[in-house]
């Protein structure tokens, strides 16, 4: 089994044991001892393998579930590319089939990173002091025209806007009755423009051709990227990804501000636990910061039609992780 950790925290993981005698039940009440359990990390350069000591041998919790605690040291590997293993073996009784659990170590938690380039900063006090100042300013201005225009109404006058058709004869009268024409009514108006025949629609550029168009077959109205705005992707099974048929999944940095140089950075996207893929590098650096996946048919059709975790992580030239952006890829069924 795979699982994500935030690196260099001390923290715990639950795991089931396979009763070796009853597959595949889990194995209840085992003896556990110091040494049955095996932490192998990456450090000083090295791969290294260190038997759990008496006090951290795991617990059972239960219907043949297991906890086993881990310290901020146990996750603390010299480069977060490679994994810590946890190899569960009974040296003695051989009570349980052998079990690895590999956990990928991250700088931050999944679930508190936010999307690159997303976060907006909140308001200060100061600045909304100021909007209702401004707003209040402009009411007062309001209410000074609404005073002035009271001041103005004589007697004579107010009588006029409890019966605006006498503002309508008074701008009527003023236009020679041969050159007044009705305006059209809005159903007129709509009867012109939908009640005219599709092909007279033809004007290239409108709204009209472009229906009309497609009533006649002659047009095709397709999403041409999988990627969404936000960075979410949704992808077939079994389909193809390519760049060669502009179909590579990409995603930008339009800004330029919220990803670092790129410059012989190695970038991996990861959907789901158990899926990763090295990403190309387009434009590591300036406005429009780019990096493209392409994905074979062998790729997709691995993936259960779901929604999955997605994750993008750029290792630097400097060897530092950095978190590019998260979001979610949903792989639907292929109708074939």
């Amino acid at each position: 089994m795979e699982i994500f950790r935030k690196r260099n925290e001390a923290t715990g993981v639950v795991f089931p044991l396979i009763d070796s005698a009853n597959r595949p039940a889990f194995k209840t009440v085992a003896t556990l001892a110091a040494g049955d359990v095996k932490i192998i990390s990456h450090s000083a350069g090295a791969w290294q393998a260190a038997a759990n000591t008496a006090t951290t041998t795991p617990t059972e919790l239960g219907l043949g579930y297991y906890y086993l605690p881990l310290t901020a040291a146990e996750l603390n590997p010299d480069n977060s590319q490679y994994p810590v293993i946890i190899v569960c073996h009974d040296a003695v009784g051989a009570q349980w089939d052998d079990q690895s659990i590999v956990i990928w170590t991250r700088d931050v938690d999944m679930d508190d990173v936010m999307l690159a380039g997303s976060y907006v900063a909140p308001p200060t006090v100061a600045a909304i002091r100021t909007e209702m100042d401004m707003n209040s300013a402009d009411l007062n201005a309001i209410i000074a025209y609404v005073d002035e225009l009271e001041s103005r109404l004589t007697a004579a006058r107010a009588p006029l806007l409890d019966n605006l058709s006498n503002l309508d004869a008074m701008i009527s009268s003023r236009l020679a009755s041969a050159a007044y024409i009705t305006p059209p009514t809005v159903s007129a108006i709509a009867d012109q423009v939908w009640d005219e025949a599709a092909a007279d629609h033809n004007i290239a550029g409108t709204a009209g051709a472009a229906i009309a168009k497609i009533l006649a077959g002659g047009s095709t109205i397709m999403v041409t990227s999988p990627v969404a705005s936000n960075g979410d992707i949704e992808i077939y099974q079994g389909a193809d990804y390519a760049t060669q048929e502009n179909r590579a999944l990409e995603w930008t940095d339009p800004t330029g501000a919220a990803w670092p140089d790129l410059t012989n950075a190695t970038v991996t996207v990861h959907i789901g636990e158990s899926f990763s893929k090295a990403a190309t590098v387009i434009t590591p650096t300036g406005a429009n910061k780019k990096v493209r996946l392409d994905l074979a048919a062998a790729d997709t059709a691995a993936l259960r039609a779901r929604t999955y975790g997605l994750y993008i992580e750029a290792l630097l030239a400097n060897n530092h992780q950095i978190p590019l952006l998260v979001g979610s890829a949903t792989v639907l069924q292929s109708s074939a």
